[in-house]
């Protein structure tokens, strides 16, 4: 046998160098464990959160001239629709204005989905019957007093309170780290983005963020989970193009 080998097939250095050694050991296997607990979260995202969000809602049109080729992943522009009326009230429902200074009384049809309310034929009768935005102030009261409300998923119970512009679009974006949905209104550079809140073990539940296209940047500096391709994607959705 060499001189000197037996020695050294035992030689493991220094305390001090053995100490550093576990050292690195050890933070190897955290990151690793860091890793991995990401990895979970990701996958119970994808397994529990995507289904409720959309269960009911439906393919829908998209915005031209915006293109989601551009983005580069999986897209769907989906309808936020409500689920079926109970037969027993699909009927007709009398209604009075909520307005303080009017005595009229409107006809909430929930079989037809309509209202004879001005907001209805002006702005909410194009479309289609379960849209949740064709809901005036009027269908939703008559929802939220039968309790169909509490039935719809989350986004669409946002929807009936705030009611806002009929003309929005939601487009569905399956990135690699989950589902993301963006709430885009045709001609405006605001984008709504429903995705998981950042937590130190991955994505926490979802919440809605704002992003401003023409400014490139998250309402009030507080981005998502992840932001940095979904920032991508928008700015590819929109493509440089201005709409305001």
């Amino acid at each position: 046998m060499p001189p000197g080998l037996f020695s050294k097939m035992f030689d493991h250095g220094s305390p001090e160098s053995q100490v550093e050694s576990l050292k690195r050991t050890i933070k190897e296997r955290d990151e690793t464990i860091r890793g991995l607990q990401g990895d979970i979260g990701n996958l119970r995202y994808r397994l529990t959160q995507i289904p409720v969000v959309y269960q009911a809602w439906k393919p829908g049109p998209p915005i031209r001239p915006l293109s989601t080729s551009a983005i580069g992943l999986p897209c769907n522009w989906l309808v936020p629709c409500l689920r079926e009326i109970p037969p027993e009230l699909a009927r007709t429902f009398e209604v009075q204005s909520f307005s303080i200074d009017s005595k009229e009384v409107y006809q909430v049809d929930l079989a037809s989905h309509s209202c004879t309310c001005p907001d209805f034929a002006k702005r909410r009768a194009g479309l289609p019957q379960g849209h949740a935005l064709r809901c005036c102030k009027h269908i939703s009261w008559i929802l939220k007093e039968a309790g169909l409300v509490e039935a719809q998923d989350e986004l669409v119970r946002r929807l009936l309170d705030d009611r806002g512009d009929p003309e929005r679009r939601f487009l569905d974006v399956d990135f690699p780290h989950g589902h993301v949905l963006l709430e885009i209104i045709p001609g405006k550079e605001w984008v709504n983005v429903f995705a998981p809140k950042r937590s130190s073990k991955g994505p926490g539940e979802v919440s809605m963020f704002g992003y401003d296209q023409a400014g490139k940047r998250w309402s009030y500096g507080t981005p998502p989970f992840k932001p940095t391709p979904i920032k991508e994607a928008i700015n590819a959705l929109f493509c440089g193009r201005s709409y305001a």
